[in-house]
């Protein structure tokens, strides 16, 4: 019976995990959950594209999901939560990611930081326009997000033109953005906007007339928007009018919001319990931040915490057991490090690599 291609995704990272997480880490990766543990998995375990990709999924479908993927014998319970990829999984999935490859520019935590954003303002700003042009002022929208709505109005006001050159602007734009994807990706931007006597077509009716799998269309129009999305922030004086929808939302540091307050805390000089005493968090907590900041931030100074032998000493621990377990790498060190400073050693390899 053939997999759908999130089934197929549920399957890979097990495959990548290595039966060294639970169910839930994959569960938790998929949502985009925003702890530091998971965005740490995800980076270690190479599946930092996946990463939010399918926010839309309930705890209940994802073990129904799962289950099926046992009863089809591609993965196997281990132990409690633990799964692990059969060999006939193994052969399945070799085959399922040949037939259909991850899109090339998937990046589901970008495109659910900025991109999703970006897609809902274009979209809107596109039928607004497009409506514009034709002198229909009184259209139903897309949305009725009055955040949305009221930023593209002030941005359409604020550029001071008539009409008619928005319009022939925002279209020659969006021409040579829509170059820059493949033709598949085009396709599916071009189908999915709305305007002037025409509405957005969903992924079920796509899917429908191209006999394909919707979700697998979904993650073909999110590595698109991330391509576009690229494309404006590399040259964005090529696209004045477009690349206004995306200034704001770029971020300097691609931090979560509590990682980054103790990220500006530790550019202060304030060590990890005074930072954890003027925000009245955990130590833990902490140290999560400082993991995730190791993760994201190439300038981040590892030496407060480890030497560079230390790093050497627990890449060498990790390569010889062939596992990211901590609590395994911590006894095979004799508890020589603590959990936090092996995590920081692993942040740091993956950054070196």
């Amino acid at each position: 019976m053939p997999l759908s291609y999130l089934e197929g995704i549920i399957l890979y990272c097990f495959q990548q995990l290595k039966c060294e997480r639970s169910k839930a880490a994959v569960f938790h990766l998929l949502k985009g959950k925003k702890s530091s543990q998971t965005i740490q998995d995800s980076i270690i375990f190479h599946l930092s594209n996946l990463f939010g990709i399918c926010r839309e999924l309930e705890l209940e479908e994802y073990n129904h999901l799962l289950n099926r993927l046992v009863q089809l014998s591609y993965v196997k319970q281990v132990k409690g939560e633990f799964y692990m990829v059969t060999i006939n999984g193994e052969r399945v999935l070799q085959e399922f990611l040949s037939e259909k490859p991850f899109p090339d520019k998937l990046d589901g935590a970008t495109y659910n930081d900025i991109g999703k954003i970006f897609w809902q303002r274009l979209s809107l700003f596109v039928q607004t326009v497009s409506h514009l042009v034709y002198n229909h002022s009184k259209f139903l929208p897309i949305t009725n997000n009055g955040q949305l709505l009221h930023f593209v109005k002030t941005y359409i006001l604020q550029m001071k033109e008539t009409k008619k050159n928005i319009g022939n602007r925002t279209f020659l734009e969006m021409n040579r953005l829509l170059e820059c994807l493949d033709e598949k990706g085009a396709i599916l931007v071009v189908n999915r906007l709305s305007g002037f006597k025409k509405n957005g077509i969903t992924f079920e009716q796509l899917a429908a007339a191209a006999n394909e799998d919707p979700f697998y269309l979904k993650l073909m129009f999110q590595a698109a928007v991330i391509q576009m999305v690229n494309e404006l922030q590399k040259r964005s004086d090529q696209y004045p009018i477009l690349f206004g929808l995306l200034r704001d939302l770029i971020k300097k540091h691609p931090l979560t919001a509590s990682a980054e307050k103790t990220y500006r805390l530790l550019a202060e000089g304030l060590g990890i319990d005074e930072i954890a005493a003027v925000r009245k968090l955990k130590r833990n907590t902490i140290e999560d931040h400082i993991v995730e900041i190791a993760l994201n931030m190439h300038d981040f100074a590892f030496e407060p915490y480890l030497s560079k032998e230390d790093v050497v000493k627990i890449g060498q621990a990790i390569e010889k057991l062939q596992t990211n377990k901590l609590k395994t790498v911590k006894e095979y060190l004799q508890d020589q490090y603590s959990y936090f400073q092996i995590r920081l050693a692993m942040a740091a390899i993956r950054r070196w690599q």
